[in-house]
């Protein structure tokens, strides 16, 4: 079962300056999960939505 669940704006401007935003994005939107979803993990990012996945 899928969930999808708005990212923070935040993560943007942390990444701004970043020599490789788009890997320090998805690292950053992946501590967000594990650490507000316990239990879940994240499957793909879509516009400013994560698509998070239960852990069997």
């Amino acid at each position: 079962m899928n969930r999808e669940v708005s990212i923070p704006q935040v993560y943007v401007g942390m990444v701004k300056d970043h020599q490789a935003p788009g890997k320090a994005f998805k690292r950053y939107v992946r501590g967000y999960v594990a650490h507000n979803f316990p239990g879940w993990h994240l499957v793909r990012i879509q516009g400013m939505k994560a698509i998070i996945q239960k852990e069997r």
